[in-house]
């Protein structure tokens, strides 16, 4: 039954009761829309929130309810098990797994897709992204080169590639790759940010500051805005 999805009612009708006329066998597209439209009104994450973390397509907002959580994840899981060469499902069962906790399991996803299609630079991101939260710096490099290669105008891409430098103490590399951010996109915080400290680590204080400042005032994640400031202060004294 290829293109459809057996076994969704039953799923559905344990996360929210108005969504049980979706029944059996149909189109794997209709059932992800019509899931995710039928848990938007639930409690709990805000969508605001879902969106900016995660910037999904409109059918892809989900929020969780009850056993929403539970409900969007098996489906993702039979999906992949029905498609295991569909992307898309993967990708979306990947990020359902890391909100979840579950960094491995996304991670083999991720890696998954890699072994379907080498070129998909998103998967590799994605992927470079867990080995670098769970400290597997030089893994993590090798992901976000392999995604550099098929998506060259990624600036936070180049950002993240500075950072993994830095935590090598490889600041001579970590500004190269910070700098070719920049020229991507002059307004990317993370790279200004992985720039300075590449500079100050490197004993080059006033491009350090230079860097920093542009970091100021602006919704960094790396750093809170009273750590930068004792960054600054410690490279003037």
């Amino acid at each position: 039954m290829d293109g459809q999805v057996v076994g969704v009612a039953t799923y559905v009708y344990r996360g929210k009761g108005d969504a049980m006329t979706l029944g059996f066998a149909l189109p794997a597209e209709t059932v992800i829309n019509r899931l995710h439209f039928a848990i938007l009104k639930g409690k709990g994450l805000g969508l605001a929130q879902w969106n900016k973390e995660h910037a999904w397509d409109e059918e892809d907002r989900i929020l969780f309810d009850g056993n929403g959580f539970e409900v969007a994840l098996n489906l993702y899981q039979d999906l992949v098990s029905l498609h295991p060469n569909n992307s898309n499902y993967r990708t979306k069962l990947a990020r359902l797994l890391e909100f979840d906790g579950k960094h491995r399991s996304a991670l083999n996803e991720y890696l998954t897709i890699l072994e379907q299609d080498r070129k998909n630079a998103h998967a590799a991101q994605e992927a470079g992204n867990i080995f670098f939260a769970i400290g597997e710096y030089e893994r993590a490099l090798g992901m976000y080169q392999l995604s550099a290669k098929f998506s060259g105008k990624n600036a936070s891409l180049f950002a993240q590639i500075g950072e993994v430098y830095n935590k090598q103490s490889q600041h001579d590399k970590a500004v190269a790759a910070c700098r070719k951010a920049i020229r991507l996109d002059p307004k990317d915080e993370k790279a200004h940010y992985q720039l300075g400290l590449a500079y100050a680590k490197l004993k080059k204080r006033d491009l350090a500051l230079e860097e920093y400042w542009k970091t100021l005032g602006t919704d960094l994640e790396e750093v809170s805005p009273t750590t930068l400031i004792k960054e600054i202060a410690a490279i003037r004294e």
